[in-house]
């Protein structure tokens, strides 16, 4: 979801249940990358909950600023407006998410930080999505 990665056609690792945990790799990456495999496989429900619940530890273990915290909160905003079928509310807070990451990791990692740059093209997708969801009666009353 928030890092490339290539998966190929039928690359979805037929051998391990979605439902197995992440194992910390070096660097401490693994959760968003099991996140985003989540997604990759439309499984956006159990990506916002995992999320949910690993961000709250993040901002309190890691902060506010760190980077694996931003790169989780990056994730759960793209698993909010990802999903085809995500309600109106969840396109909205995936536009309020990635407006408050990007002004927070562009003043903790720098405008030329690669990661700020997509969170700036996925506030771009979100906005957009969230426009053509949108009716001019639900504008109003927002």
């Amino acid at each position: 979801m928030c890092q490339k990665h290539s998966f190929g056609s039928g690359d979805v690792f037929p051998n391990i249940p979605t439902s197995t945990p992440p194992r910390r790799r070096r660097g401490g990456f693994a959760l968003p990358n099991y996140a985003y495999s989540l997604g990759q496989l439309r499984h956006f429900e159990e990506a916002k909950s995992l999320l949910r619940k690993t961000i709250r530890v993040a901002r309190r273990v890691l902060g506010e600023n760190h980077e694996l915290t931003l790169r989780m909160r990056w994730c759960y905003g793209k698993a909010l407006y990802s999903d085809a079928n995500a309600p109106l509310d969840d396109l909205r807070e995936a536009v309020l998410k990635h407006e408050e990451l990007e002004r927070i990791a562009r003043r903790v990692l720098g405008g030329a930080h690669p990661m700020v740059a997509g969170i700036e093209k996925d506030l771009r997708n979100a906005r957009i999505l969230l426009a053509a969801h949108e009716t001019p009666s639900t504008r109003t009353s927002a």
